[in-house]
């Protein structure tokens, strides 16, 4: 049958081959996501986020007192 072996001499080289593939595919998935939130305006009004995916802080509305002020 077909076999084949990735093998490196020296195990750090493994580990380094290791975080650079996870370093590319995060980077991958970071793109994914961010044009993900530019497509979809659903998406972004249910996280509360703007298209780069920040936050987005809306001024909270004073809570209405329960006695109402008098006026002169």
């Amino acid at each position: 049958m077909l076999r084949r072996v990735a093998s490196f001499d020296n195990p750090r080289h493994a580990v380094y081959a290791a975080l650079g593939a996870g370093l590319f595919l995060a980077v991958i998935a970071m793109l994914a996501w961010l044009e993900l939130l530019r497509r979809s305006p659903r998406l972004r009004h249910s996280l509360h986020v703007d298209r780069e995916g920040l936050p987005v802080l809306e001024e909270a509305a004073p809570p209405p007192s329960s006695t109402p002020e008098a006026k002169p």
